[in-house]
């Protein structure tokens, strides 16, 4: 996981809420030069040429088996993800 704010950027496993920041043994990397912030950047900015937009309509033309497959895994692993 990553996360960049104007010149602070971290890369690293922590979620933002308060499970992770109490309980959770979560382990985070604090980027500090230029260099290391331009390539986050930029492979950023590569992996979003490889993505495709999700909406409600795209996800409904899904098949039948993956909706309910998708359900499923949400219902028995939700708690987790």
């Amino acid at each position: 996981k990553t996360i960049m704010i104007d010149e602070w950027a971290s890369i690293g496993s922590s979620n933002m809420n308060h499970r992770s920041f109490r309980h959770d043994l979560e382990v985070d990397y604090i980027l500090q030069t230029k260099e290391a912030k331009q390539q986050l950047l930029d492979d950023f900015h590569h992996d979003c040429s490889y993505t495709t937009k999700q909406t409600l309509s795209s996800l409904a033309k899904q098949p039948l088996w993956k909706r309910v497959a998708g359900s499923l895994i949400l219902l028995l692993f939700g708690r987790w993800l």
